[in-house]
């Protein structure tokens, strides 16, 4: 699934709807199948913010770090880029690491600030930070 399409299934298109209608009537959770690109449904469970979905797949993934295999996205790289809070404070909670690095050299700090998310995002971030004794690192990556 390309960049576009994961957006569009962020925003509260029709995406939004047919996703929550697959995964309720799918109703599985004992298969993470992955497509051509490494999106698996844990991953779009992430960028749609169905927090349920996401804890009932994780005991399947049980890795917090999971990266979709072309872009090198963790699910908190979704959770964050697409404005997703629950989901994101879920994961680092579940020891996801807060400066993983996607292949194009972003950070979880780093999607937020693509995604144009408000700043409750970055305080809720640098706030879990601070409470784990995990340094955000913070610097230009690939935007300097």
């Amino acid at each position: 699934m390309h960049q576009k399409n994961l957006s569009s299934l962020a925003r509260g298109t029709k995406w939004d709807t047919i996703i929550r209608d697959l995964f309720r009537i799918y109703n599985r959770f004992d298969v993470n199948y992955t497509d051509e690109s490494g999106l698996s449904h844990f991953h779009v469970a992430c960028v749609s913010g169905y927090l349920y979905v996401v804890k009932k797949l994780f005991k399947l993934v049980q890795d917090p770090n999971f990266p979709v295999q072309e872009t090198g996205d963790s699910p908190l790289h979704l959770a964050l880029r697409y404005g997703k809070k629950k989901v994101a404070e879920w994961l680092l909670r579940r020891g996801t690491e807060p400066n993983f690095v996607n292949a194009e050299g972003f950070t979880p700090l780093h999607m937020i600030c693509v995604g144009g998310n408000d700043d409750d995002l970055a305080e809720m971030l640098f706030k879990f930070s601070n409470d784990k004794h995990t340094p955000i690192h913070i610097d230009a990556g690939p935007f300097g």
